[in-house]
C-alpha cells in the first residue's frame, strides 16, 4: 500500500447508512408538503370549453344508450361484462375482510420480492384500514 492510499484512507468521512437517507428523506418529503401545500396546482374549471365537450357528450351517450342501436350492440354488453367482473371481484375482496386481505398481500410480496415487499405491503394494508379507507380502497383494488 502507499503512502497516498494509507492517506486517502484516513482521510475518508463516514456514509450516512441507508436509514439515515430514508429518515432524511422523510423529513425533507413532510417539509416540502408543509410548505408547498395547496400551491402550483393546476385550475379546475368547470366553464372551460373542453369541460363543455366532455360533459355533453356524457349527457348524450347517457340519454340514447337505451334508444341508438349502435350503443345497444356496442356499448351496453361491454358495460354489463365489465359491471359484472367489478361486482365479482368486489364481492371476493370484500368477502375476505381486512385480515385475509392484508396476509394476501404479504404472502405475494413476500413471494414475488422478498421480506421488504411483503413488509410494505403489509404496512400498505394496514394504513388504509387504520385511515378509514378501507371500503374504498377495496373498491379502487377491485376495479
Amino acid at each position: 500500500m502507499s503512502a497516498a492510499t494509507a492517506v486517502a484512507d484516513r482521510m475518508r468521512l463516514p456514509q450516512p447508512s441507508r436509514a439515515l437517507w430514508a429518515i432524511a428523506l422523510a423529513i425533507f418529503a413532510a417539509v416540502v408538503f408543509v410548505l408547498f401545500n395547496g400551491q402550483y396546482t393546476v385550475p379546475h374549471d368547470n366553464d372551460a370549453p373542453f369541460f363543455h365537450l366532455l360533459r355533453d357528450a356524457r349527457e348524450w351517450l347517457d340519454a340514447n344508450r337505451n334508444t341508438n342501436i349502435v350503443l345497444v350492440l356496442t356499448v351496453t354488453p361491454i358495460r354489463v361484462v365489465v359491471s359484472a367482473v367489478f361486482e365479482v371481484f368486489t364481492l371476493v375482496l370484500h368477502q375476505l375482510t381486512w385480515p385475509g386481505l392484508t396476509t394476501i398481500a404479504g404472502a405475494l410480496g413476500l413471494a414475488v420480492g422478498g421480506w421488504r415487499l411483503a413488509l410494505l405491503m403489509v404496512g400498505g394494508f394496514l394504513s388504509m384500514g387504520i385511515l378509514g379507507l378501507w371500503q374504498h380502497s377495496v373498491d379502487t383494488l377491485a376495479l
